[in-house]
């Protein structure tokens, strides 16, 4: 491409002879001055100044970029060249910092230990062993030796922890079987839980507690299960009465030494109460006659007396009663209290679904109304 150049060609010939380099210098001094515009009639060619605005632009914008608006003249072939770069960024303010108060104490410096130890910790689940206690309570009536009338059991599993600590949330697979081989189903339960089939549950011991208690059933049970059969005989005189249970234990729900108290509840005008009891030898079929005597409230009209018996044992309670009038024959009632039992009275068992042995005991109050 041709180069465009403006001014006669005479005028070319005498910059050449005269020193167009020296004039070049002063051209760059007047355009820094501002006086470099003075006799030039002409202005170059638009191509001519394109190029040159473009480099003069990229020279200008690094190193007067805080100066505005500057005119900068470029000499090429005896020519200058007048241009007007763009205006440059403004630079960002710089924020100055607060001054802290004078009685301000100084900030320390965030240790990351302070977050471990402070912050509360989640609740996890874990799975430690745990334990379970089912307690049970039954009430029937006695009369003759034979069950005549037996309400529903109830019962209850307590689900413990076998640690102290009670930082996590415990979840543990247990299920109910009856020794008979059926399977008993919750009734319901005092917690969260998840059924897994008949009588299996996810037990979770929530965090922060020690247990949690479930109700598991109300079933008729088996008469073969009570743990006290016995029948009563009363004998009337003009102003005496005169009273006696005989009584046979369990060995098969008896387990363990069990509390028996023994509660003759009389009615009428009665002057005073006395009785005894006694414990039959099994070698030798004689009754063993205890020390102490049977104790008697004037207040509730009743006779006490407190035994430990064993399952396979039997027995009697007798009684003297000296009355004004007449009286009606009254009934015995005896509660039997057996803790930490290795089977219930239902026959349930409470099985780990999860592999382990389970240690669970069994205890349970019973009732029985031994009618004359």
């Amino acid at each position: 491409m041709s180069r465009q150049l403006s001014g006669p060609p005479s005028a070319r010939s005498r910059s050449k002879k005269k020193g167009g380099r020296k004039k070049g210098k002063k051209g760059l001094k007047a355009a820094v001055t501002g006086d470099g515009a003075k006799g030039h009639s002409k202005a170059p060619s638009m191509a001519s100044v394109a190029s040159h605005a473009s480099q003069a632009t990229d020279k200008s914008h690094g190193t007067n970029s805080a100066m505005g608006s500057v005119l900068e003249e470029v000499k090429e072939e005896g020519k200058v060249v007048t241009m007007t770069p763009e205006p440059a960024t403004p630079e960002p303010k710089k924020v100055e910092p607060k001054e802290e108060p004078k009685n301000a104490e100084p900030r320390k410096p965030v240790d990351p230990l302070d977050f471990f130890f402070s912050a509360p910790k989640a609740p996890q689940q874990t799975s430690e062993p745990v334990t379970a206690t089912v307690n049970e309570a039954l009430k029937y009536t006695v009369k003759n030796g034979k069950v005549v009338k037996m309400e529903a059991i109830s019962g209850e599993v307590y689900v413990m922890r076998t640690s102290q600590a009670t930082d996590s949330a415990l979840r543990h697979s247990i299920k109910l079987q009856s020794q008979d081989g059926s399977e008993m189903k919750f009734d319901s339960f005092r917690t969260a839980f998840q059924e897994k089939g008949q009588g299996g549950v996810d037990v979770t011991i929530p965090f922060g507690q020690k247990q949690v208690t479930a109700v598991i059933f109300d079933a008729q049970m088996q008469t073969k299960r009570v743990p006290i059969l016995g029948q009563m005989l009363w004998k009337f005189q003009e102003k005496n009465a005169f009273s006696l249970v005989q009584w046979l234990t369990n060995r098969e729900t008896m387990k363990t030494k069990a509390d028996t108290v023994f509660v003759l509840g009389l009615s009428g005008s009665v002057v005073r109460c006395s009785g005894k009891s006694g414990i039959t030898n099994m070698a030798t079929k004689q009754t063993e006659w205890n020390t102490h005597m049977a104790t008697y409230d004037n207040n509730t009209k009743q006779l006490k007396w407190v035994e430990k018996l064993h399952g396979g044992q039997s027995g009697r309670q007798q009684a003297a009663v000296e009355l004004k009038d007449p009286m009606q024959p009254c009934s015995v009632t005896a509660t039997v209290t057996c803790t930490g039992n290795g089977v219930s009275l239902s026959g349930v068992r409470v099985v780990d679904m999860d592999g382990g042995k389970l240690n669970a005991t069994y205890s349970y109050t019973v009732t029985c109304v031994i009618e004359p």
